[in-house]
C-alpha cells in the first residue's frame, strides 16, 4: 500500500470513529434527557456558523483563499475542533474533492490553528 493510499485509509478510520463517537455523544445525551433528541452531529455543527462565515472557511481551505475575519474565527472556535474536522471531512468527500485530500486536510488545521491563535486571518 503506498503512502497516499495509507493516508486516505486512516482519514477514512478517523472520520468514521468521529461520526461514531459524535452520534454516541447525542445518543447518550437524549437519553439521560425527557427533552427531544439532538440534532445529528452535521446539522449541530452546521448551525454554529453564521452570515458568510461558511463560505470564508470553505474558500480558505478548499480554494486557498486568504482571509477569514475576525468574527468568523472566534465562530469557528466557538463551534469547536470536532465539528471543524467532521465538517471538512464530510465536505472532502461528499464534493469530490479527494484528489487533494492531504493539502485540504492541511489547510484546515493552518485555518484552525490561526483562527484561535490569532482570531483572524489577514
Amino acid at each position: 500500500m503506498d503512502t497516499k493510499t495509507s493516508c486516505i485509509t486512516k482519514l477514512f478510520i478517523a472520520a468514521a470513529m468521529l461520526l461514531i463517537a459524535l452520534g454516541t455523544t447525542a445518543a447518550e445525551t437524549s437519553s439521560k434527557q425527557t427533552e427531544a433528541p439532538s440534532p445529528n452531529p452535521i446539522t449541530r455543527c452546521g448551525s454554529r456558523l453564521t452570515d458568510d462565515c461558511p463560505d470564508e472557511v470553505f474558500n480558505f481551505v478548499f480554494y486557498e483563499g486568504t482571509t477569514v475575519s475576525r468574527d468568523c474565527c472566534t465562530q469557528l472556535v466557538k463551534m469547536g475542533k470536532e465539528c471543524h474536522d467532521l465538517l471538512t471531512i464530510l465536505t472532502v468527500y461528499g464534493e469530490h474533492f479527494e484528489q487533494d485530500v492531504i493539502e485540504i486536510l492541511k489547510r484546515g488545521n493552518v485555518v484552525w490553528r490561526r483562527c484561535q491563535a490569532n482570531g483572524e486571518i489577514a
